[in-house]
Formats: C-alpha cells, sequence, structure tokens
C-alpha cells in the first residue's frame, strides 16, 4: 500500500497556513492550461465549455488533492497511460474564484487567454 506524503511534492505547504496566489500562478502557468472555446457548440450540437486545467505527475496528487479542496471546485481525472493527474475547474464559480486569484499575477502568454 502506497501512503502519500506532503513533505514529499510540497515541503513548503506544510508551513504555511494558506497556498498563496503566486504559488497557484506558477502551477497554472507552469504546468496549466486556460481552455477557452472558440464556438459555443461543438459539430454534434453539445456545448463548449470554458475550463483551467493543470496537470501533476502521480507522486503530486496530494498537492492537486489540496489545491482541490482549497479552490472547492472542479475535478480530478488520472490521464490514460500516462502517470499524470489533471485538475480540472469548469464550473462558473470555480472559474470566476481561479481568476480572480490570477488576475495580476500572470507574466506568461496565457494571460491573453485568461482575458479572453
Amino acid at each position: 500500500m502506497l501512503i502519500w506524503n506532503l513533505r514529499d511534492c510540497a515541503p513548503e505547504l506544510l508551513t504555511c497556513s494558506i497556498i498563496t496566489k503566486s504559488y497557484i500562478t506558477g502551477l497554472v502557468e507552469g504546468n496549466g492550461t486556460i481552455v477557452v472555446p472558440k464556438k459555443e457548440r461543438n459539430d454534434r450540437g453539445k456545448p463548449n465549455y470554458p475550463s483551467i486545467q493543470i496537470v501533476f505527475a502521480s507522486k503530486d496528487l496530494p498537492l492537486a488533492v489540496m489545491l482541490l479542496t482549497h479552490i472547492g471546485h472542479g475535478s480530478i481525472h488520472k490521464r490514460k497511460n500516462n502517470a499524470a493527474y489533471i485538475l480540472s475547474i469548469n464550473s462558473n464559480k470555480g472559474l470566476l474564484y481561479l481568476t480572480s486569484i490570477l488576475n495580476g499575477n500572470m507574466r506568461t502568454p496565457k494571460q491573453a487567454a485568461l482575458h479572453d
């Protein structure tokens, strides 16, 4: 049985009581994706939703769970044929909360996708 230990993937989170805005922004800019659909509906007529996704290595799963509980919205999915997990936030409340965290802290071209 594998026991997850937060000290292995994010020891700095043990010393602070909250996850900082800069830390979350760094995760999105480093291993994240901001999905802004160009069309409201796909070819089959199903709606397309905007989302913010962050990819975590399998050993960083406790960090993804901690971030999910901090945000309060989203889901974690295991990527097929890969040792990775994807944290996806696509509810309106979750996107608005995460956008308020990211706004003003981003320094990469992903900032344009955030404004879209």
